[in-house]
C-alpha cells in the first residue's frame, strides 16, 4: 500500500501555472485535454481534480483552473469546426466536460388570457379530485 501524499497549494499552484503556460506556448495544439497535460507529471489526472476541491477557495488557483478550462474547451469546439477531430467525439467531450447541451425550442403561438389560466387551472384541480378521490373516477370492471 501506497502512502498518501499532500500537496501544497504552493506546489499544486505552481503545477497549475505551469499548465497554462504550455498551453500558451503550444501552437500545434498537441494538448486538447487534462490527460494530455498530466501525462508526463509523477501524479494521475485525478489528482487535479483533488486539487480543485482542495484549493478553490484561492483566488489565483480557481482563475488559474478556469483559465485553462476555457483553452481546453476552445480547442476542443475549434477542432470540432475545422474537422480536425471526429464530431461524436468532440460533441461529447463538449457535453460531458464543458456543460454544453442540445438545445430544445418551443414554439409558441397566440395568447393566453387570464380566462384561459383560470380554466386551464379548474381542470387541473378536477383531474387531481379524479385522482385522489377514487369515488369520481371512471369505474372498474373488477
Amino acid at each position: 500500500m501506497g502512502r498518501s501524499v499532500k500537496y501544497t497549494l504552493e506546489f499544486c499552484l505552481n503545477e497549475i501555472q505551469g499548465f497554462l503556460s504550455i498551453l500558451e506556448g503550444d501552437e500545434e495544439w498537441n494538448y486538447i485535454t487534462w490527460h494530455d497535460l498530466v501525462k508526463s507529471r509523477p501524479y494521475p489526472r485525478q489528482c487535479i481534480s483533488e486539487w480543485r476541491t482542495k484549493f478553490k477557495d484561492d483566488e489565483i488557483f480557481s482563475d488559474t483552473i478556469k483559465k485553462i478550462e476555457g483553452e481546453l474547451e476552445n480547442r476542443l469546439f475549434v477542432m470540432g469546426l475545422k474537422n480536425k477531430a471526429n464530431p461524436t467525439l468532440v460533441i461529447f467531450g463538449l457535453k460531458n466536460n464543458y456543460g454544453w447541451r442540445d438545445r430544445t425550442e418551443v414554439e409558441h403561438s397566440g395568447e393566453m388570457t387570464l380566462n384561459d389560466k383560470e380554466e386551464a387551472r379548474h381542470k387541473l384541480a378536477a383531474a387531481m379530485a379524479k385522482i385522489t378521490d377514487p369515488g369520481t373516477g371512471p369505474v372498474s370492471n373488477t
